[in-house]
C-alpha cells in the first residue's frame, strides 16, 4: 500500500471513529460534560494505534444532530472496492443500503387471492365451456340422464295422406325414443354423445353469457341460426349444433326405414340451438347441463316401399328435442 492510500485509511478511519462516538456517546452529554474524542493512527506497519488517554479534558457544547456523511469506499492494492456500512445518525436510524442493482424485485406473497371472476366475454365463456366440457370424459364417474323429450315442435308435420302419417309417427317412435327418467349413462354419453373434446365456432354462437350465483357458475350459450337460416344436416362436433348437443344423422333415418319407406334428398335443419351449464367455478367440473335444440326435417320424396303407395314430394315433420344430464365426479 502507498503512503498516500495509508494516509487516505487513516483518515477514514479517524472520521469513521469520530462518527460513531458522536453519534453513540457524545449526542448525550450534556452541556458541561466531559467527553474525549479518541483518534487513530496508521502507522508505516499497517496496524492501527489508539493513543493512551493523556489530553486534558475538553469541555464540550450541545452536539447538533448529524446526518450521515456519503463515505467512499476504501480500495486496497487489489483494486476491488469494500463498501462501507453507512454510520448510524444520531437519532439512532439506520441509513438505508444501496439497492443492489441486480436484485430481482420481489412480489409480496398474498395469502388473501380472489377467486378469477366469471368470464363476460363471448369467448371467454366458450373457452370455459369447452374447458369444463373435456372434464366430462376426463374426469366424470357417471352421468344421469335426469330428462329427456321428443316434441313435434315446431307443429310441423306435412306428409300427405293419414297412412303417411301414421307409418311417420311409427318412425319417429322408432328412433325417437324417450328415456326412461334417471337413466344411467357412461359419461362419454353427455351430448354431444361420443364427443370427448368439443371445438366451437364462435361466429356460429349469438350468444354467450355466464353468471354467478351461490358460487355456482350458470352459462348459457345460443347459437345464431333460425328457422329462416337453419344449420343443415350438421355432423358431429362441427363447431355448431353438432358442438353442444346429439344430432339425428340423416344415415340414422335413412336406417331405420330402409325396409319398407324410401327416402329422397333428406334434410335434417336445426335453428334456436341452446345450452345451459352449470360449473363449479374451483374445479371447473359441470355438473348439471340442460340442451334444447329444434329441427325441422325434409324430405324431397317419401315412398311406401311394400304398400305400393304413390310417392309423396316435400314432406316434412318438426322435432324439437329436449335433454338434462347429471353429472358426478
Amino acid at each position: 500500500m502507498t503512503n498516500t492510500k495509508k494516509i487516505i485509511a487513516a483518515v477514514l478511519v479517524c472520521v469513521l471513529t469520530a462518527l460513531c462516538f458522536a453519534g453513540c456517546g457524545v449526542a448525550n452529554n450534556a452541556p458541561g460534560d466531559d467527553a474525549i474524542i479518541c483518534v487513530s493512527l496508521v502507522a508505516e506497519d499497517g496496524q492501527i494505534y489508539i493513543p493512551a488517554n493523556t489530553a486534558a479534558a475538553v469541555p464540550q457544547t450541545p452536539v447538533t444532530p448529524i446526518e450521515t456523511v456519503p463515505v467512499a469506499p476504501v480500495v486496497p492494492s487489489d483494486g476491488v472496492a469494500t463498501p462501507v456500512t453507512p454510520a448510524a445518525t444520531s437519532a439512532g436510524a439506520q441509513t438505508p443500503a444501496t439497492p443492489d442493482a441486480n436484485a430481482q424485485p420481489q412480489t409480496p406473497a398474498n395469502n388473501n387471492a380472489t377467486p378469477a371472476a366469471a368470464p363476460t366475454s363471448k369467448e371467454e365463456v366458450l373457452a370455459l365451456y369447452t374447458e369444463a366440457y373435456a372434464k366430462i370424459a376426463a374426469e366424470g364417474k357417471s352421468a344421469t340422464l335426469t330428462y329427456n323429450n321428443t316434441t313435434n315442435s315446431p307443429n310441423v308435420l306435412e306428409i300427405g295422406g293419414n297412412l303417411l302419417k301414421t307409418v311417420a309417427n311409427s318412425l319417429m317412435g322408432s328412433f325417437l325414443k324417450e328415456s326412461t327418467p334417471n337413466t344411467q349413462l357412461s359419461p362419454a354419453d353427455v351430448a354431444p354423445k361420443g364427443v370427448t373434446s368439443i371445438s366451437i365456432d364462435a361466429s356460429k354462437v349469438a350468444e354467450a353469457t355466464c353468471t354467478e350465483s351461490g358460487g355456482v357458475y350458470e352459462i348459457h350459450i345460443k347459437l345464431n341460426t333460425s328457422q329462416s337460416a337453419p344449420e343443415v344436416n350438421p355432423t358431429a362436433n362441427s363447431g355448431g349444433v353438432g358442438s353442444l348437443t346429439d344430432i339425428v344423422m340423416v344415415s340414422d333415418i335413412t336406417n331405420a326405414a330402409e325396409s319398407f319407406i324410401n327416402f329422397e334428398d333428406v334434410k335434417n335443419s336445426y335453428f334456436e340451438t341452446e345450452i345451459t351449464a352449470k360449473i363449479d367455478p374451483a374445479t371447473k367440473h359441470i355438473t348439471e347441463l340442460y340442451t334444447k335444440c329444434p329441427s325441422i326435417m325434409s324430405f324431397g320424396k317419401v315412398a311406401v316401399k311394400p304398400l305400393g303407395v304413390p310417392s309423396v314430394s316435400n314432406a316434412a315433420i318438426g322435432l324439437t328435442y329436449e335433454n338434462r344430464y347429471a353429472i358426478s365426479y
